[in-house]
This record gives structure tokens, C-alpha cells and sequence, in this order.
């Protein structure tokens, strides 16, 4: 950063409960004070999850800002924004990055001249094409109000690139820089659970929060369409959220519960060797890190079409286009099961997908348009570091 000796402050806030937008968060962070960056984590932990919570442990207290937000329009709403406005003061140049809706908005009321916002949506609830058309109008235009002010806006997918600019956010605004993880380190995780193995029923599994965007009932049903076609199989559902006990009930009410194991929100990659056929069922998504770990783990994908399968896996694998059409996942997964030419294709397409989303090339890219966007700052106004 030619103008800079040291790297400049970066905010990193987040409201979620867990999952990979916390996951993502979490990696940033770390990535981002190896490289020698001021890194702070401004995050709401009235939905997280336990797993979420555990991680937070690592980060020093001084780095850590709890700031009560809630998913929803709330009361307190005008009370976290004072509080960012605090924890965001100062005349000299900082990042804040907002990850997730709730933070989008608050961050971008944000106005001190000194800061660059940048946004990474983790999937815009737009990009749901189940959405009645008023509610998807809406939505457009609560995401294109919550998008315009940022100085940049990352997205994870190239659909949700492509979507952020038909928000009418500039172009040279909106940057693609997929989601990253470390293949290595989770391969020898897995490995482990793949050792520790007991039960060797093949093993249908999925992995996600219980929720309408990842349209677990589908898994559920599916999974008993292979039953009814005397499949010998068992499922193993990882997540948990509100749908859980929807879940639980139609599993007794179709007299298969005994075969479906419920684990929680559990670390997924300790129970990844476990798993021959991974299935992702979401409606809409950026590019979840669900399905890398998946394809770290050398399990072969059964997915519905949405930006992130076919970031990860559209160009050597067939997608199952309607997230409810529960034969055809069905009959993917049978697919898999039955025959090793299918189960050996989808492996190959695993191996091509792992060169393309590596942890440190997220951070790298990341990091880049933040020297970018503060050079950019600086060069802009100067007196902002104290220069004559």
C-alpha cells in the first residue's frame, strides 16, 4: 500500500447465527492478521449457534465487539447503529466490512468520510426464484437501498455478481471472489472420521441449517423415495434450526425415523467420512462452503440448481433444476449407489473444483481490493492520514 507503512483498521461485522457467512467471517479474520491487518470482529451473537461460539474463543478479547442485532426489524436497531458509529469513529482510513442482510443495512448508514464500506451479501434473498413476485419486487428493492452505498460489494457466486448489478450497482463496484477453504487441513480431518467409521450402510447425508432456504424436507423425502425402491441406505442430517421438528415428524410419520440420524449443529467435518453420497437441496445460495468441504472430502454430490452448485459444480455435473422435485434427487443419488462409472464422474468433477476455491487465493483476492479501495481513498484525500 504505497501510501500506508502498515495495513489500515478492518471492521468485520456480522449478524447470523452460524453457518458459512460465521465461517467465512472467522477465516477473514484469520487470514487477514496473518498478513499483518488490524482485524476487529463486530458481530451479534443472539442466533449463534454453539459451533459459532466455540470459534470465537480463539479471537482476543480485544479484537471481539459484541453488538446485540437481531434478523429482523427491531427496536434496537437504532441502538447498534450508534454502537458501530462508535466502534467506527477516528479520522484515519479503515475497512468495514459488513457480511450478511442485517449488518448490510446497519453498515451502510454508516457515514464518516473516513471509512470504505464493503459488503458481501452471502447470498441476496433475490436470488430465491420460488419468491411470489411482489415479495421478490420487494426484496429487490430493500437489497438495491441496502447495496448502493458501498464502496464495493463482493460477491461469492457469479449469478449473485450478475444480480448485484441488475440492483443497478455499478459494475466496476461489484467483484467476484468465491468463498476459499483449506482442502489439506480438512482432508486429514476427514480422513480421521472416515477411520473411526462403524456403521457401513451406505450413508445419505446432509449438512445445513434447518431452514427454507436449504429445503431440508426435500432431503427427508427423498430419502424415502429410495426406501420405498428397497434402496439399503440410512441418512445422517447435520444442522438444526426451526424446521427440526417438522423434520423429526415426517420421518415417524413415514415409519423410517429409525433410519435417519439427527446429529445438530455438530462440526461437519468430523463427520464427513461417514457420508457416500453428499446432497444438497437449497433454493438459493452463494456458494456454500457445505458443499467444499464435500468435495474435500471426496464424497460424491447430489445437488439442486442454484449459484453456488453451479459455481462448484455446474460445469461437469447435472444439476436437478426444481429444489422440490424429490425423484429426481432420488433417482441421482440411486445413481450413485448402483453405479461406479457415475460415482467415478462425479469424484473427477470434485478433483477439477478443488483447484479453483482455495482458502489463501480468498484471502489474497480480498485483501487486494482493500489496498485498492484505500489507495483509492487516499490518493483522494490525503489530510485523512495526517498528510500535508
Amino acid at each position: 500500500m504505497s501510501a500506508m507503512s502498515t495495513p489500515a483498521e478492518v471492521s468485520l461485522v456480522l449478524e447470523c447465527g452460524g453457518g458459512g457467512a460465521a465461517r467465512h467471517v472467522l477465516d477473514v479474520y484469520r487470514g487477514l492478521t496473518a498478513r499483518g491487518w488490524q482485524v476487529k470482529i463486530i458481530a451479534s451473537l443472539v442466533r449463534a449457534d454453539p459451533l459459532f461460539l466455540s470459534e470465537l474463543q480463539s479471537i482476543p478479547a480485544g479484537d471481539l465487539v459484541e453488538i446485540e442485532m437481531h434478523r429482523r426489524p427491531h427496536w434496537s436497531d437504532l441502538r447498534a447503529l450508534r454502537q458501530l458509529e462508535r466502534e467506527t469513529a477516528g479520522s484515519a482510513p479503515r475497512i468495514v466490512h459488513a457480511h450478511s442482510t442485517k449488518a448490510g443495512l446497519l453498515v451502510s448508514r454508516l457515514r464518516s468520510p473516513a471509512l470504505t464500506k464493503v459488503f458481501t451479501p452471502h447470498a441476496y434473498r433475490g436470488l430465491d426464484k420460488s419468491l411470489p413476485a411482489w415479495q421478490a419486487w420487494g426484496i429487490r428493492l430493500l437489497e438495491t437501498v441496502i447495496s448502493r452505498p458501498y464502496d464495493r460489494v463482493i460477491a461469492v457466486s457469479e449469478e449473485e455478481m450478475e444480480y448485484a448489478r441488475q440492483l443497478g450497482i455499478a459494475a466496476q463496484s461489484v467483484v467476484y471472489i468465491p468463498n476459499g477453504v483449506d482442502f489439506k487441513a480438512l482432508q486429514l480431518r476427514v480422513s480421521g472420521s472416515r477411520e473411526r467409521r462403524a456403521d457401513w450402510t451406505p450413508a445419505i447425508g446432509f449438512v445445513g441449517r434447518l431452514v427454507h432456504q436449504k429445503n431440508p424436507m426435500a432431503f427427508v423425502r427423498a430419502f424415502k423415495a429410495l426406501l420405498d425402491v428397497n434402496v439399503e441406505a440410512r441418512a445422517i442430517v447435520i444442522g438444526d434450526g426451526p424446521l427440526m421438528d417438522e423434520l423429526v415428524a415426517e420421518c415417524r410419520s413415514g415409519g423410517f425415523s429409525e433410519r435417519v440420524s439427527f446429529l445438530g449443529a455438530v462440526e461437519a467435518v468430523e463427520h464427513l467420512g461417514e457420508f457416500d453420497v453428499f446432497v444438497h437441496t437449497s433454493r438459493y445460495e452463494s456458494l456454500p462452503y457445505s458443499i467444499l468441504e464435500a468435495i474435500a472430502a471426496g464424497i460424491p454430490i447430489v445437488a439442486t440448481e442454484n449459484s453456488g452448485s453451479m459455481a462448484t459444480l455446474g460445469r461437469v455435473q447435472r444439476l436437478v433444476k426444481d429444489p422440490d422435485d424429490v425423484a429426481g434427487l432420488a433417482s441421482g443419488i440411486r445413481e450413485v449407489l448402483t453405479s461406479a462409472s457415475e460415482r467415478e464422474r462425479l469424484l473427477q468433477g470434485n478433483a477439477t473444483a478443488m483447484h479453483e476455491f482455495s482458502l489463501d487465493v480468498m484471502c489474497s483476492r480480498i485483501e487486494a481490493q482493500y489496498r485498492r479501495l484505500l489507495n483509492r481513498t487516499t490518493a483522494r484525500s490525503p489530510n485523512l492520514l495526517g498528510l500535508a
